[in-house]
């Protein structure tokens, strides 16, 4: 019996080891896709560490040389609902047509509708990471030129 399961793996497009092999390939790139998602969501914090210890030197450097404190940063302006469309737009895409009157095409439209809505929701969880690194490298180009305009009058 044993040599006819070893027998039935070797025997070219059989359905139950290409349904195993797909499995196993599945199961392959799920596992892939988390780690490149956990290695992307590292990075971001790496970065956002290694900007604030940045900002944090670049700020005592500016104390101890009597330079005057940034100015306090600008509240970011609350979005309404217009804007929040402009924003999903830009990274999303277009909105998807509704189809007519009709209920072809209808269960098509609203999946990809509940699509677009999971894929906003996770670009808002990484949104105020990005804007916080975008703010620290402000802070830090800031103080870059501040150093070369003092540079040029030395």
């Amino acid at each position: 019996m044993d040599s006819n399961v070893a027998a039935s793996s070797t025997i070219p497009n059989n359905p139950v080891v290409d349904k195993e092999t797909r499995a196993q390939k599945d199961i392959t790139a799920r596992r892939e896709f988390r780690r490149r998602k956990i290695a992307k969501r590292q990075l971001l914090v790496d970065e956002v560490a290694a900007l604030r210890q940045r900002v944090a030197d670049l700020r005592n450097v500016r104390a101890n040389l009597g330079f005057p404190p940034p100015p306090p940063p600008v509240a970011p302006p609350t979005r309404n609902s217009r804007d929040e469309e402009e924003l999903k737009e830009m990274y999303l895409g277009p909105k998807p047509v509704c189809p007519a009157d009709s209920t072809v095409g209808r269960r098509r439209y609203t999946s990809i509708l509940a699509q677009r809505a999971y894929r906003w929701r996770k670009v808002e969880k990484e949104r105020p990471m990005l804007e916080e690194i975008a703010a620290l490298r402000a802070e830090v180009l800031d103080f870059s030129v501040q150093m070369r305009r003092v540079g040029a009058r030395l």
